[in-house]
């Protein structure tokens, strides 16, 4: 549940909308939509890398254990 409680976190800390929608919804709604696909993808990898950089989750792929 400790998922559940960040992403009501991040909903209530006034960040732009496009970070607060979780990945996997994201990622479906460009699937099912498949407008733009490319410019959303692309904003999609952005928003990733933000969050993941803010939340200091970003590595390098040797970083894996």
């Amino acid at each position: 549940m400790v998922g559940k409680n960040r992403n009501k976190n991040q909903l209530n800390n006034g960040l732009p909308t496009t970070t607060n929608i979780s990945r996997k919804s994201k990622i479906r709604y460009l699937l099912v939509r498949g407008e733009n696909y490319e410019k959303q993808m692309a904003d999609l990898l952005q928003s990733l890398s933000l969050y993941a950089r803010r939340n200091g989750k970003l590595r390098d792929a040797g970083d894996i254990y």
